[in-house]
């Protein structure tokens, strides 16, 4: 018996700690998803700070409170790819309890009309494939638009005919928040490598400035537009 209570003195409460510090370390035990098709060039859909499903089985008060954290805590982050596939992402059972998500879209069309043809696919797969989320709460959308210094979209991104796609694009698929961005590709690069998709994606996920945004409640802020054309 009394080997036994000295075992018992040694084991870690770990429910003594405050609520704060077991939420830091429930940040540390989760894990990415990335959900994506057989071809590597195309969308992919990554859940950030998903559960490790092992963790779920240690007790019940373990059980609760990871899984508000994670609740809170988890994001999908779906990324364009160079290839544009019409089908949506097959995201199954794994995004079920997503509530927020954020889009990076990319467009590589040189001319207005092709990115009209563009904004047109983004739409049909973008909106079949977030449908399936039945808990969705917030819909965040950044477009990057990919061009070359000289490109003919410094003079005319801000054309009617390209507001007035987005218009149809934002009440289509349901977004809460829109940024239109420039991300300049150098006249060398190749679009169509790995190497320039990662890159890609990194600068998609870095602070770039915004062309134009767009939210729910305020409609268009143009800011950059106007400054634009008042020079």
């Amino acid at each position: 018996m009394a080997a036994t209570s000295a075992s018992q003195d040694k084991v870690f409460d770990f429910f003594q700690l405050p609520r704060e510090l077991r939420d830091f370390i429930y940040a540390g035990l989760t894990c990415d998803i990335i959900i994506q098709g057989k071809v590597p060039r195309i969308q992919r859909a990554v859940i950030r700070s998903a559960p490790i499903e092992k963790l779920l089985t240690l007790n019940k008060q373990f059980n609760d409170e990871y899984d508000q954290y994670v609740r809170k805590a988890s994001q999908m982050v779906i990324e364009d790819g160079i290839a544009i596939s019409r089908k949506p992402i097959p995201l199954g059972k794994r995004a079920c309890d997503v509530k927020r998500v954020e889009i990076r879209l990319l467009m590589f069309a040189d001319t207005m009309y092709g990115a009209l043809d563009e904004l047109a696919d983004h739409e049909e797969w973008v909106i079949a494939t977030i449908q399936s989320l039945a808990k969705l709460e917030s819909i965040e959308c950044s477009y990057n638009l990919c061009i070359e210094p000289s490109g003919e979209w410094l003079e005319n991104w801000h054309e009617d005919p390209f507001w007035a796609a987005f218009e149809a694009f934002v009440n289509h698929s349901g977004v809460t928040t829109l940024d239109v961005r420039m991300v300049q590709r150098r006249k060398e690069v190749r679009e169509d490598t790995a190497e320039d998709l990662s890159a890609l994606r990194t600068s998609m996920a870095s602070p770039i400035p915004s062309l134009a945004t767009w939210t729910k409640e305020s409609g268009w802020g143009r800011v950059a537009i106007e400054a634009k054309d008042t020079e």
